[in-house]
């Protein structure tokens, strides 16, 4: 990402602490194209649901639902896709397809979800987002 950075083709917003209140802050401060998440990422059987674990604080993780992701990305105007660089994005029930976090941020509104299906290793995830943003900054 460095080199597309410094040529100007892409401008990045990295939050270091990925508290579920300061990305809430950081999306009402200014108007994004892409929603980029890096980090773990589940199914819930019991629950139907996908996950997405952000930080609480004190080293706690926060389980997140595609459904309150989307809610916070819902009102973001810009925002044309969301890349969910993490394990099991895709992932829904026996019983529904589309209960895993990208189906559910598209059933919210997002125009394009690109999300991982089964479990991805961090050289995979570095790769696939390296050549994505290469492709997408060459139109």
């Amino acid at each position: 990402m460095a080199e597309l950075h410094a040529q100007e083709n892409i401008v990045l917003q990295r939050l270091e602490v990925t508290f579920l209140s300061e990305l809430q802050q950081q999306l009402r401060l200014a108007g994004y194209h892409v929603f980029h998440y890096m980090g773990h990422g589940a199914f819930d059987e019991q629950a139907g649901n996908g996950l997405l674990v952000l930080e609480e604080g004190a080293g706690c993780s926060l389980l997140v639902t595609g459904q309150v992701l989307g809610t916070l990305l819902y009102n973001e105007a810009r925002l044309r896709l969301a890349i969910l660089n993490a394990c099991e994005g895709v992932r829904g029930s026996h019983d529904s397809a589309f209960t895993g976090t990208a189906q559910t941020l598209v059933k919210k509104g997002i125009p394009a979800v690109v999300a991982m299906q089964a479990p991805i290793t961090d050289g995979a995830a570095k790769i696939l987002a390296h050549e994505f943003y290469l492709a997408l900054a060459d139109g």
